[in-house]
């Protein structure tokens, strides 16, 4: 910090220094004059400047700081979550759908892991109605059993008509393995599969978050009531610790409904890892900004040509759709990889039920990030090493392109609008001193 703030007060006083020569220099009323040096300085203050205030800012910003701008943009999500703009969304989705009102020879299988954007996902990505979801457990007499399910609505016959084209639900290993060596045996080639996954202490933390508005009450309220999931009722005890006991692990592995749990948990780690292997595609919530279009590459690019009875007008609205959401993962990375959740715990007892409900899950996770080639780690401590490390090169970056942009409008505008009346509407403040002769020429 002391580091950080000697190299922030050094840079202020240059900024300083900059400014006062800038607002000093002399001034010319042609197109020789000193417009073009003082434009130069000033983009040179303003980048001084911007790296001066974010080390300065780092220099302030603490964990105790990082949990409590996490707590504010919070209440700022839940506003815009409650408001009539996530409405409009929706109904973009709806009016946006991609349809397909007849049978298709593959499937595409979502292995949607709680807690990871599964159902942002959908409405922003793959909206459509020819999608079986599965059921919603989160009621009082429903546990996840995907297989049941498919089962219930006759989609276990390949050949069947009405069979969906897309899948999404808490699928687990042992389901994959019945269709794989089931009924969908011999089509298993067409089958496309791919999942999302979460940091487990964030996923756990979210989904414990998630049940107590969803009205899961357990004991006094507090994380480690849920963490323990030691409730009276042995239905709500089972549907905690199939969602937060080491769930992610065990869905890959094993079965996410703990009732129907029947493996070692070294056991499910080591089949949690076999099925990685062998989906088209592994995305991670912490990296969606490049995950986002990436998934949308090498699944639903070909599932959304295919589509049948959309207008073109639809097809437009559905490329919005999509960069809405991919706006939205830029916007928030800084929240995504700062531990938003997990900054904001400091008990030692919660931190070690956290540990222990998720060792396995976070075997599970390292893996899948090895096998994609990603970093172990995608967090930063806090937001000051993730200004230092993504924001100053990121704003010099952008002043960067800032200048070029001047540079190129300044040529186009002397070469092409020397006369033009376009010059009041874009050029006035890159070209001063053809603005003044054009004022002269004009009277």
């Amino acid at each position: 910090q002391a580091r950080s703030a000697a190299r922030a007060h050094v840079l202020a006083h240059a900024a300083l220094t900059t400014m006062q020569r800038s607002s000093g220099g002399g001034g010319g009323s042609g197109a020789g004059g000193a417009g073009a040096p003082r434009l130069k300085r000033t983009l040179v203050c303003l980048l001084v400047c911007t790296v001066a205030g974010l080390l300065m800012t780092t220099h302030f910003i603490d964990k105790d700081q990082t949990a409590s701008l996490h707590v504010a943009i919070e209440t700022v999500e839940r506003a815009w979550a409650e408001g009539p703009a996530h409405g409009a969304i929706q109904d973009l989705a709806k009016s946006t759908m991609i349809h397909h009102h007849h049978w298709h020879p593959w499937a595409i299988v979502h292995f949607h892991v709680p807690r990871t954007g599964g159902d942002s996902l959908m409405t922003h990505l793959f909206a459509t109605d020819d999608a079986f979801t599965g059921k919603s457990w989160w009621g009082p007499n429903h546990l996840p059993r995907m297989y049941e399910d498919l089962k219930e609505i006759g989609d276990l016959n390949w050949n069947s008509p009405s069979r969906h084209s897309l899948y999404k639900g808490f699928f687990s290993g042992d389901d994959f393995e019945k269709l794989r060596k089931g009924p969908w045996r011999q089509h298993w080639e067409k089958v496309r599969v791919f999942i999302i996954m979460r940091d487990p202490v964030e996923r756990v933390l979210s989904a414990a978050r998630w049940m107590q508005r969803k009205g899961v009450m357990v004991g006094t309220g507090r994380l480690e009531d849920y963490l323990r999931a030691d409730c009276p009722s042995p239905y709500i005890e089972n549907k905690l610790k199939s969602y937060l006991h080491n769930a992610m692990a065990y869905q890959l592995g094993d079965q996410m409904n703990v009732s129907l749990r029947k493996r070692s948990p070294e056991e499910a780690v080591e089949r949690a890892k076999a099925l990685l292997r062998d989906m088209e595609f592994i995305g991670f919530y912490e990296d969606w900004q490049s995950d986002y279009y990436a998934l949308y590459d090498v699944i639903f690019k070909q599932y959304e040509a295919e589509q049948e009875g959309t207008a073109a007008w639809q097809r437009w609205l559905g490329a919005f759709r999509r960069v809405l959401f991919y706006i939205g993962a830029v916007v928030s990375r800084p929240r995504m990889v700062t531990r938003k959740l997990a900054a904001q715990v400091s008990d030692p007892e919660v931190w070690g039920l956290l540990r222990a409900q998720t060792f396995y899950d976070q075997q599970v996770y390292d893996y899948a990030r090895n096998l994609t080639g990603r970093p172990a780690n995608p967090f930063y401590d806090d937001y000051a090493q993730l200004i230092r490390k993504e924001g100053i090169p990121g704003a010099v970056i952008l002043l960067v392109i800032a200048v070029l942009c001047g540079a190129v409008c300044r040529v186009c505008c002397r070469a092409c609008c020397r006369w033009s009346c376009c010059r009041f509407i874009c050029c006035q403040a890159c070209c001063s001193e053809q603005w003044r002769l054009w004022r002269r020429a004009a009277g």
